[in-house]
């Protein structure tokens, strides 16, 4: 077995970062993640194993009909992420309730889909090693579940902490945990969108600010694309 897969839980992982590395007072805009940058930084970080050879990215895709000029934005960044040969894009609509936009879209199918691909990807055991990049809990259960089946190594990708874990006593995986940091953050952040034909500009009251504890100096663009929608809490 020498393939190695990457299941990318990227609205969980956005969310989290910029809970994390972001300052609230800025608003609800912040800078994409880049999953092609999250695998480079795999390749030379991951504790054994082969090089990622496929990648599947699950994220929220806003409706084309509410919010037109983010979902053509999500359209265009699954395209893009689909020319790294060997990457697949999963989409899953979200739900606007009666209530929106007071009340942000919310994602009910990214976990699930995920789930699924883990736990198939789990029971064929063809590849040497599956790396899961989430902290949902509500990946827990599908994750110990695949952890029975696989024969390989099982890798968990997050952000400072783990959050998810696998119980050894009732696994055949030997599990790894990866933990990113701030540095990787500002690393794997993605270029500026271009929305029709308006493109983010940078003005001097945006030049510079600091993100998180290491104060390091960047420029966060108010990129209207990349306003966050709620993700399902976790239970």
């Amino acid at each position: 077995m020498t393939d190695s897969v990457l299941f990318v839980d990227y609205d969980n992982m956005f969310r989290r970062a910029t809970e994390l590395f972001t300052n609230a007072s800025m608003g609800p805009t912040h800078p994409q993640l880049d999953p092609r940058k999250l695998v480079r930084a795999l390749q030379g970080r991951s504790r054994t194993g082969p090089i990622v050879t496929r990648v599947q990215i699950f994220a929220g895709l806003p409706s084309a009909k509410n919010e037109p000029s983010r979902n053509a934005a999500v359209k265009a960044s699954a395209s893009r992420w689909e020319k790294e040969e060997g990457t697949t894009v999963v989409l899953g609509g979200l739900y606007y309730s009666a209530r929106w936009p007071q009340e942000s879209p919310r994602d009910r199918h990214t976990a699930v889909s995920l789930a699924v691909a883990l736990i198939d990807e789990a029971v064929q055991n063809k590849a040497s090693m599956i790396s899961v990049a989430s902290s949902s809990m509500v990946l827990q259960g599908a994750l110990d579940c695949a952890a029975r089946y696989f024969s390989g190594h099982i890798q968990l990708v997050q952000w400072l902490t783990p959050r998810l874990r696998v119980d050894a006593s009732a696994s055949q995986s030997t599990v790894y945990h990866l933990c990113l940091d701030e540095s990787d953050y500002l690393a794997m952040r993605d270029r500026p969108l271009t929305l029709g034909s308006v493109h983010a500009r940078k003005k001097p009251h945006q030049a510079r600010r600091t993100v998180g504890s290491n104060s390091r100096t960047v420029w966060d663009p108010p990129l209207p694309a990349n306003e966050r929608h709620a993700v399902e809490p976790n239970p």
